[in-house]
């Protein structure tokens, strides 16, 4: 149910943008140079000029990886300024295979990736590790080693998987990172944060030396994270899912204070600190949590049955003490499809004052615009709806440009289907 092109409505692809100005671009396209690049996207950012730092991988034909970044202008045109020719090719340690991730930007220019390094059948889990760049695309040689740090994946009892979930730069430019790994001797699955000052060193003010575990009380209950976000206090506010009795998903929210310790006026009394979402023989998984207002938030995901046309999306609005709010669907949690008996999974939420866009992608590409009382909002596209038609196994951005514009991307699969496509539309 595509929109067309050229009508600059609410939910219409923008046709100034793309190679072909159809509000279209695809990582087949921008990395055509660099015939081993995998063309997955796995990390994006906007620029405050709206320029756009995109992040995949290379491999040559032995697999050696390397990760690979570039940058793009405002139209989708490919900035040859930015690093070497256009290209920052290259990897954490000699040897070692390198992967990209998520990238964030603090108030001083300076560009993070959350990265890994290192996987091979010695060493299953590869590191952890952070890249420093400016927006020309050199190495900040003030963080870390030559604008870099690696992480060891063994840390007294905790393993690190070199999972990475996401990253924010917090007010005095320190980084918040979230991962998860394993604890104790029994390899219980845990969700952790790390925290890192501006030169890159473990603030060992924050938790134990810089790490603090997400864990419920039972200590054999499993938790994992997906996404997380920084408040205007300097709260940090986390979400994923928990498996408490050790099989069926629960799904997670946590609220920490600036120091790491669990905030224990939010949650559950039960978890004081975490409040679990919870449905008889259903999984629920929470991906992704942002601010909507002061004091208001929202956490997006799914609602899964034993058969896959009973996945509804799941999108639940609460305040500062994890209680439902009641200015989002009249204080009840939304659970809905695009369609009756349609699979549907939302992997990411975007809130632009009482606009609330949720997108997701497995039969599909969807984005949905709702409004505060949960219901679709019928002046952005087809009755509130966006869908391409290429299929989907993940959805990696959902960005608001400074303009009147929407980025929106996923990995596609299927026959004809491109690994790194990006959509721009009118919001709005």
């Amino acid at each position: 149910m595509s929109r067309s092109l050229s009508n600059n409505l609410p939910g219409s692809r923008d046709e100034t943008w793309g190679p072909e100005k159809n509000g279209y671009l695809s990582l087949e396209h921008v990395f055509k140079e660099h015939p081993y690049s995998t063309n997955t996207l796995f990390g994006a950012l906007l620029l405050g000029n709206d320029d756009l730092i995109i992040a995949t991988n290379d491999e040559d034909e032995e697999e050696n990886g390397q990760f690979l970044i570039t940058k793009v202008n405002s139209f989708g045109e490919l900035d040859r300024s930015f690093g070497k020719d256009g290209f920052i090719l290259d990897r954490f340690a000699p040897g070692s295979l390198a992967f990209s991730g998520e990238m964030v930007q603090g108030k001083d220019g300076r560009i993070y990736m959350f990265g890994a390094s290192g996987f091979s059948l010695t060493q299953p889990d590869p590191e952890i590790a952070i890249l420093c760049f400016d927006e020309a695309g050199n190495r900040v040689n003030e963080f870390g080693i030559d604008g870099q740090i690696i992480v060891e994946n063994l840390v007294d009892e905790r393993v690190f998987y070199g999972e990475r979930r996401f990253i924010r730069v917090l007010e005095d430019g320190s980084l918040l990172i979230g991962t998860n790994g394993a604890t104790g001797a029994a390899r219980i699955e845990t969700a952790y944060l790390m925290k890192f000052d501006a030169r890159g060193n473990p603030v060992t003010s924050f938790g134990v030396s810089g790490v603090v575990d997400i864990k419920l009380p039972r200590t054999q209950a499993t938790t994992y994270l997906t996404d997380g976000c920084i408040l205007d206090d300097g709260r940090i506010l986390v979400a994923g899912y928990s498996r408490p009795d050790g099989s069926t998903k629960s799904g997670l929210l946590a609220m920490l204070n600036p120091n790491g310790s669990l905030n224990l006026m939010f949650g559950d009394s039960a978890t004081p600190g975490i409040r679990l979402f919870t449905k008889q023989r259903f999984d629920i998984e929470l991906n992704a949590v942002t601010e909507r207002a002061l004091g208001k938030y929202l956490a997006a995901g799914s609602v899964k049955g034993s058969a896959l046309q009973n996945t509804q999306g799941l999108v639940a609005g609460f305040d500062k003490l994890g209680k439902n709010d009641p200015d989002f669907n009249n204080g009840s949690l939304l659970e809905s499809s695009l369609r009756p008996g349609f699979p549907t999974n939302w992997q990411n939420i975007l809130a632009q004052g009482q606009h609330i866009y949720v997108a997701g992608g497995e039969l599909g590409h969807y984005l949905l615009l709702i409004g505060l009382d949960g219901k679709p909002d019928p002046s952005f596209g087809d009755a509130g709806i966006v869908e391409e038609s290429e299929d989907a196994f993940v959805t990696t951005l959902l960005l608001a440009y400074s303009t009147d514009r929407l980025l929106y991307a996923s990995n596609s699969i299927g026959p004809g289907s491109r690994l790194g496509s990006l959509y721009r539309y009118y919001r709005a």
